[in-house]
């Protein structure tokens, strides 16, 4: 998989628009702020164009673009394998367009995400649900082998956990509490 950088100013206007009301992020972005401050709360699309190209006017862009190539080609390989590892599957995709913005959100596919998710529940129902003696040991191996905290991946499995146990078990309203010592699950039908 190889990852080629561009910048393109219609995909830039685009994430503005896109990242003007995240889910998980009531405050606007600080380039937003910016643009409010300048232009009022009119978000037109030629109104950001044109705010965005005066923004970027003194920008070298292949500057930037090629610094970042040069930052990400060592990390290229790594970043990869621990995608691969993650969803356990080969990247399907030869090749990937990664667009810079001048904004410091950027949008995301969120059916992507589901999906992502979807898959990693099939796994984990196909090989079953291991006891939580097993679960903490291959979290924290899959944690060292990634070069994450064992606490964030933890904080994943905790994501789809709860609905995979109410798939299992019939049940809607799962809920799961962790602690270092235990962890307990709750239906919250009885």
């Amino acid at each position: 998989m190889k990852i080629e950088f561009f910048y393109d100013i219609d995909k830039d206007v685009e994430n503005f628009i896109k990242t003007l009301k995240p889910a998980n992020d009531k405050e606007l972005a600080p380039f937003h702020k910016l643009y409010i401050d300048k232009n009022g709360e009119s978000f037109e699309p030629e109104k950001i164009k044109a705010f965005i190209q005066k923004y970027i006017s003194s920008t070298d862009i292949a500057a930037a673009i090629s610094k970042i190539e040069k930052g990400w080609v060592p990390i290229q390989g790594q970043f990869i394998e621990r995608a691969e590892n993650i969803f356990g599957i080969k990247y399907p995709e030869e090749k990937i367009t990664a667009y810079l913005t001048t904004n410091n959100r950027c949008s995301y596919n969120t059916r992507r995400r589901e999906i992502a998710l979807l898959i990693v529940e099939n796994m984990v129902m196909e090989r079953g649900i291991p006891n939580p003696q097993t679960i903490r040991q291959e979290v924290g191996n899959l944690a060292k082998k990634l070069n994450l905290k064992t606490e964030e991946l933890m904080d994943f499995y905790s994501v789809f956990v709860p609905k995979l146990l109410g798939k299992v078990f019939g049940c809607q309203n799962v809920s799961l509490t962790m602690s270092n010592s235990f962890s307990s699950v709750n239906d919250d039908n009885t």
